[in-house]
């Protein structure tokens, strides 16, 4: 209904900036990248926004089970705003055949967005978060509950309980194409999901990735150490495993895409 939305981030990580979100025009959601490493110690500050963003952090800040009740909560937000909450129902009709957005604008993805390694993916609590976002009932129903006796009328909203059936792939530097492409075919063949591979500014290699950044974009002062390339996918590797996974993706009635661009790691000589 719109191809507007943020990318997996702060922004997506909490179920008040869903809601915002979608307030704002928003429909494709990337929700906050998750991984089996749930319980890390970020280094604050973890951002560096004087010119050039610099970014030290690395997912995440909330548990699994946490995640999923973001997630959970932010859907039925948005469900709640598209059947028109902020006001008692009109005691003359249905309150859920009230006011709602121009038929078809209402429509919401929720894309999944998983890290980092094959082993962490097929590990049973991220396989578990993967269920719960592919039917949430559960989750719903328990929050449905917590609905406070004033918006009592909005319980009966048809909240969704399929939140997603697709995935971003967000992957390490470092990570190698084959496992890459393991990942991928597992998340098609095991969880049925539609995937995206997000793929790295390396991709391009040192020379151009080096001249798009200092000659054209002007970012002299940016250095992109020599190890940044040494096992990150080249562009010959992701043509050829795209077309893999193509093929794989065509005899499951799925789909599968490319994302461009993921991080670049960098020096900051900034302190």
């Amino acid at each position: 209904s719109s191809p507007l939305g943020p990318a997996a981030g702060p922004h997506t990580q909490m179920a008040q900036n869903l809601a915002l979100s979608w307030l704002g025009g928003s429909r494709v959601f990337e929700l906050k990248t998750v991984q089996i490493l749930d319980e890390l110690t970020i280094p604050r500050p973890c951002i560096d926004m004087r010119t050039v963003g610099f970014n030290a952090e690395w997912s995440q800040e909330l548990r699994l089970h946490e995640s999923l009740d973001e997630y959970v909560k932010g859907a039925m937000l948005i469900a709640m705003l598209t059947h028109g909450a902020g006001s008692a129902p009109p005691p003359w009709r249905d309150p859920l055949t009230r006011v709602r957005p121009e038929p078809g604008f209402d429509h919401v993805v929720f894309d999944m967005s998983l890290g980092y390694d094959l082993k962490g993916i097929r590990s049973d609590r991220v396989q578990g978060f993967i269920r719960g976002m592919q039917d949430a009932r559960a989750a719903v129903e328990r929050f449905r509950d917590e609905i406070p006796a004033e918006h009592s009328w909005l319980r009966g909203v048809p909240f969704p309980e399929r939140l997603s059936d697709t995935v971003t792939l967000s992957t390490f530097h470092g990570c190698p194409p084959e496992e890459i492409e393991r990942i991928i075919e597992h998340l098609m063949r095991e969880n049925g999901l539609h995937c995206t591979v997000k793929f790295n500014p390396t991709l391009l290699g040192p020379v151009e990735l080096r001249r798009l950044l200092h000659d054209v974009l002007g970012y002299a002062g940016i250095r992109v150490p020599d190890s940044a390339f040494a096992r990150d996918t080249k562009w010959e590797q992701a043509i050829a495993m795209m077309e893999r996974l193509g093929r794989v993706a065509s005899e499951l009635g799925l789909s599968v895409g490319a994302e461009f661009s993921n991080t670049l790691i960098v020096e900051n000589a900034g302190g």
